[in-house]
């Protein structure tokens, strides 16, 4: 027993050493008899894990109750950072309240910034099938990821107490509008329920993300896709009160939202924590270009709907142009993709896909619902002729779709029979991609210039600056190794290329795996 006793006393301790220097709870030092454990699988703050030093906090509304510096960076889910939550209450200050939910709060110590709730999204894992989410006396909870996605839009519209508010209320950037906030029953001897009555005065903002859901989940039959972005809807201390007959209404304006062809048949489907699963389907009206819902409470909202909706890749142009070397450089721009594992390139001299090889590895997709441009450069050809060129791109279910075909007139320099050559700026190819120990950048100049290629992590710190000083006009090459400028050996995970080129640059995506 006393061997054990001591186990759990220099466990205390351990943690204690681990306590962290921006996050202090007031309990700190008292290591509390009555806790809450958690245990926290990954962390994210724009697509880069928390790394040591990094810090995580959990908090009973404003209140800290417990926190922890990272002693090592989990990047996936089989992770584990500890945090203990004091449940003492009594003297012991800094205590959390049983029932209450719970929050989360992460701090970057690089850039000396904090990240929280709801605008971090809590994957909570399920014990036993239930979700612990509130706090418990000696209870443990397990986190499956927390992830911090800047807001593509993050608004707020402030509303008085005691008040009819004027709705709707427009977020124009998000998309949406709350077009009415249910009713509250008079106080007054007036036998009558009032729309869009507020009780108590607060921001209601819309958080509107353009990046997919974590941890998604459906109540009932899942619908085939869903956005690759979505919606986090908080009203703050605003006192709101819904009644049959008068919920609270959004209208969300489909326009110019990306990854659908066809939002007739699209559903609206919430959950009440943004991360953590399971969306069901909200009451759904389609009025050309709207989609109308109608809720009793606010939370997280995605779109969703049958397959025929959504192109999985949404290509707004594929070309091919001869470059400085007399290369076949082939371009392509998606304005929105999803569920896509990546894309091949095809070549023939025949206008006949049947007879054309692949020359290309696979092109990893990014699966975002904003544009991407995508290059690759074809460097094998060797006679003069006619060649044609196709687009493959493979998804998810394992279904394929074909781009083109694009012809290219090509000749071999020879003499003085110069090829028509268009010269470009900006970079051309990351090949291979994702890659490990190394990755060969192509970059092209219309003319001689200064330039830098370097390297970042998602969080816009530079790792490390692979070139810098003038180059001639025409295609270029930088390698990288995956080291950082101090030597050190970088970490899996995905990190921008960025070429500057006077006051324009050019940035891709690289993923390093080990």
């Amino acid at each position: 027993m006393k061997k054990h006793i001591t186990a759990i006393l220099i466990g205390l301790l351990a943690i204690g050493l681990l306590q962290a220097a921006h996050f202090v709870p007031a309990w700190h030092g008292q290591a509390p008899y009555l806790g809450m454990n958690f245990l926290i699988r990954s962390a994210f703050v724009n697509g880069s894990p928390l790394v040591p030093g990094d810090e995580i906090a959990i908090f009973d509304g404003d209140l800290l109750v417990g926190a922890t510096v990272m002693d090592k960076v989990t990047i996936e889910e089989n992770g584990l950072s500890f945090v203990t939550v004091s449940m003492e209450g009594g003297d012991v200050p800094g205590s959390a309240t049983v029932g209450h939910f719970v929050k989360f709060k992460v701090w970057v110590q690089a850039t000396n910034t904090e990240y929280s709730y709801p605008e971090m999204s809590v994957w909570f894992d399920t014990i036993e099938g239930e979700y612990y989410t509130t706090f418990s006396t000696q209870g443990t909870s397990t986190i499956k990821r927390l992830q911090y996605d800047t807001p593509s839009s993050d608004t707020d519209i402030t509303v008085g107490p005691n008040v009819f508010a004027p709705v709707p209320l427009n977020y124009p950037d998000a998309h949406l509008s709350i077009t009415s906030l249910g009713a509250y029953y008079s106080p007054v001897p007036v036998p009558a329920y009032y729309p869009n009555f507020v009780t108590t005065a607060g921001d209601i903002r819309v958080i509107y993300i353009e990046e997919p859901p974590i941890g998604v989940g459906f109540t009932g039959t899942a619908p085939d896709v869903y956005s690759q972005f979505h919606w986090y809807i908080d009203p703050g201390t605003t006192g709101i009160t819904t009644y049959p007959g008068y919920p609270i209404t959004i209208r969300i304006d489909t326009t110019n939202l990306p990854g659908f062809i066809d939002c007739s048949e699209l559903k609206v489907y919430k959950r009440t924590i943004h991360g953590t699963p399971f969306f069901e389907e909200c009451t759904t009206t389609w009025t050309d270009p709207y989609l109308d819902v109608s809720i009793t409470s606010f939370s997280e909202f995605i779109l969703a709907g049958p397959s025929s909706s959504t192109l999985p890749v949404e290509l707004s142009s594929f070309t091919a142009t001869l470059t400085v070397n007399n290369y076949v450089s082939l371009n392509w721009v998606t304005q929105s993709e999803t569920g896509v594992i990546g894309f091949k390139v095809y070549r023939s001299v025949e206008q006949d896909l049947s007879g054309a090889e692949v020359i290309s590895p696979l092109i990893e997709a990014t699966n975002t619902s904003t544009a991407q441009s995508y290059v690759y450069v074809d460097t094998e050809l060797n006679q003069d002729g006619t060649y044609y060129y196709w687009l493959e791109n493979t998804d998810l279910d394992g279904s394929n779709d074909f781009y083109g075909p694009i012809a290219v007139n090509y000749a071999i320099t020879n003499g003085n029979q110069n090829p028509p050559v268009i010269l470009f700026d900006g970079i051309s190819s990351i090949y291979p991609n994702p890659f490990n120990p190394t990755t060969n950048i192509s970059f092209g100049l219309k003319s001689r210039a200064d330039v830098d290629i370097s390297i970042y992590n998602l969080r816009g710190q530079l790792v490390k600056r692979l070139l810098s000083g003038n180059r001639e006009a025409g295609v270029h090459r930088a390698i990288w190794d995956g080291t950082m400028e101090s030597g050190a050996v970088c970490s899996s995970g995905i990190y921008l290329v960025k070429m500057s080129l006077g006051n324009r640059s050019f940035t891709q995506r690289v993923m390093l795996m080990k």
